[in-house]
């Protein structure tokens, strides 16, 4: 039989999510195939809008559960659109596919913004072997945005020796 030569690309992608204003939130970056990936090398930059996010820490775990990444994603860039780099320092990456790794975003107390999008636009990964890999490019997410409605106190008031609430109505 012939050998046959299958090509090693995997692919990432940001997954959406939603989350209040005010808040911290997570942005999900997601793996097809970790097969051979190792944490040596492994970098990426997002860009994000600064006045609406602010990148807080990576979170391993599926695939990088283990992996040790800077403690705080390094930020480039000028106001405005700011580049948030994300490197690992060590430790293994499991072979599957799913979850890759978490951002952790504080969403800034902003008003009428309804959502904002998180770009990969540059990613490095290496294989065990040493051959770089760099997946399809750039790869978007969007964080839906809503502002925090804080429901209104429940107040107990005592009129005429009749009890009401906040949400009743007073004859």
């Amino acid at each position: 039989t012939d050998a046959v030569a299958v090509r090693f690309a995997p692919r990432v992608w940001l997954n959406d999510t939603s989350s209040f204003t005010d808040t911290n939130v997570e942005m999900v970056v997601s793996v097809n195939n970790s097969m051979g990936l190792t944490s040596t090398g492994l970098s990426m930059t997002f860009m994000y809008e600064d006045s609406v996010l602010e990148p807080i820490e990576v979170v391993p775990c599926g695939v990088t559960e283990g992996v040790k990444f800077a403690s705080t994603p390094g930020l480039t860039g000028s106001a405005g659109r700011l580049a948030c780099s994300v490197s690992a320092t060590g430790g293994e990456i499991k072979t599957g596919a799913g979850l890759f790794f978490k951002i952790k975003f504080r969403v800034k107390p902003v008003n009428g913004v309804a959502s904002t999008t998180v770009i990969l636009t540059a990613a490095t990964l290496r294989t065990g072997a040493g051959r770089t890999v760099v997946p399809p490019l750039p790869q978007r997410g969007v964080i839906t945005l809503a502002e925090r409605a804080y429901p209104p106190a429940l107040v107990t008031v005592a009129v005429a020796d009749k009890v009401v609430d906040s949400e009743s109505e007073f004859e």
